[in-house]
């Protein structure tokens, strides 16, 4: 019997952006995925805002028009979020405890009209990546059981379950080889069924699951260290590393993007960063998203092992389905002092639905958002005040991810000492 969810919905009452609890309807739960943690987390409140969403002043060069903050969940940590449809999201969220739950927007999430809680069973929370299908399931990809080998070598396995639009697993997929099978992103398909890529052993994994929760097809590829995947029609396109010959395993590897075709055949590959990465750390950005017909390739990593250590800034290119490289674009002062050496700050990227790419870097001083123009990868940039403050008692927040919103905005959900929180961005019309 696969796990039934508790649900919670909540309302945020328009006058007072005052959490208002609607109705609880609940059921059991019966733990049937093997060497996962039976704990349960459900969230029994919605902190309300107890300011007016007045808009704040834009700074730096006009990036931003104006920006609002919507809505806050207190004690709480949002560790992914996923686009769904109408302009709602879902999110991964982690208490205090380590617990975990999920947060399932209704329609006009923006406004915050409505954020029903769904509780979730616990996997590794570094490794959990969320996708939604266009009738509303989700699918969610997660690394569990991670251990060592009787000699030394990493093993875990890989998660994939699929849920209905309420929130109730109807499909579960266990990869369970005795191999180092790791989920690194998920994507789904017009069909419904998922793309997942992650690592097998010293290999990039990539596999097509139905929505019976069958592989439909899988490969191996390229060096198992991290990937990307999204699906642009009926492309699938995969950005990971890739050895560079005359050097061992793993000591110096390239970024390469991979176009199949949904049955697996694959169309072509090719690089789309010349420079080599020299025993890359894990402190790295990989990721490929697609917009307005266009596909973006975006890269960071450190070099901790060179002498001395030392960063590669975020390089962003972007993509013709057919794999020509219009433009490629390195985006500076994305490189920043870290503990250990430099480190790139950019945590992803999203592509607005008017065009472009944004990325962002935390500062002291707020948020910096870096924006490449569609056409000739202009980057015009500026900065979000950080006054959070407001919103999470005091506690000095920091943004976290973005979603495309409009035309013209974004939404950018961040996490501060006490709560989270989502803010909407307007942007100016370029």
């Amino acid at each position: 019997m696969p796990p039934v969810f508790r649900v919670y919905a909540y309302r945020l009452a328009n006058a007072a952006w005052c959490g208002r609890l609607l109705s609880v309807a609940a059921s059991c739960l019966e733990p049937t995925i093997r060497a996962l943690p039976a704990a349960l987390f459900f969230l029994s409140s919605l902190s309300c805002l107890n300011f007016p969403l007045s808009a704040e002043p834009s700074s730096g060069n006009g990036l931003i028009s104006s920006s609002k903050y919507l809505w806050s969940i207190p004690e709480v940590t949002v560790l992914e979020v996923a686009p769904a449809t109408n302009g709602t999201a879902v999110l991964l969220l982690q208490d205090r405890e380590k617990r975990l739950a999920l947060s399932i927007g209704a329609s006009e999430l923006s406004t915050g009209t409505r954020v029903p809680i769904l509780s979730a069973k616990m996997l590794a929370a570094s490794a959990i990546h969320l996708a939604v299908a266009a009738d509303g399931s989700l699918w969610v990809g997660g690394t569990q059981n991670i251990r060592r080998s009787i000699g030394g070598a990493p093993l875990s396995d890989g998660y994939i379950a699929k849920l209905d639009p309420a929130g109730h697993v109807i499909r579960e997929i266990e990869v369970a080889r005795n191999r180092d099978n790791t989920i690194a992103d998920i994507a789904v398909l017009p069909s419904g069924d998922a793309v997942i890529v992650g690592r097998e052993d010293d290999a990039s994994w990539l596999a097509r699951i139905s929505g019976d929760g069958e592989i439909v097809w899988e490969k191996t590829f390229g060096a198992g260290k991290i990937a990307s995947v999204t699906v642009l029609n009926d492309l699938i396109a995969v950005v990971a590393f890739e050895a560079v010959d005359g050097h061992p395993v793993g000591a110096a590897v390239r970024v390469a993007l991979w176009r199949f075709e949904t049955e697996g055949r694959l169309l072509d590959r090719q690089l789309v960063r010349e420079e080599p990465a020299q025993n890359p750390s894990s402190a790295w950005l990989m990721k490929v998203v697609s917009g307005r017909g266009d596909l973006y390739a975006a890269t960071a990593w450190t070099e901790p092992w060179s002498k001395p250590p030392s960063a590669k800034p975020l390089s962003v290119a972007r993509i013709t389905p057919k794999g020509q490289i219009i433009w490629q674009k390195d985006v500076p002062d994305t490189v920043v002092p870290g503990r250990l050496g430099p480190m790139p700050c950019p945590r992803t990227v999203v592509a607005p639905l008017d065009g472009g790419l944004i990325t962002f870097c935390v500062a002291a001083e707020g948020t910096n958002l870096f924006y490449l123009e569609r056409a000739t990868a202009q980057i015009t940039r500026d900065l979000l005040p950080n006054t959070v403050e407001r919103v999470c008692d005091g506690s000095n927040g920091r943004a976290s991810f973005m979603l495309p919103h409009s035309d013209s905005s974004i939404l950018i959900f961040g996490t501060g000492g006490s709560c989270s929180w989502l803010q909407k961005v307007q942007l100016r019309k370029k």
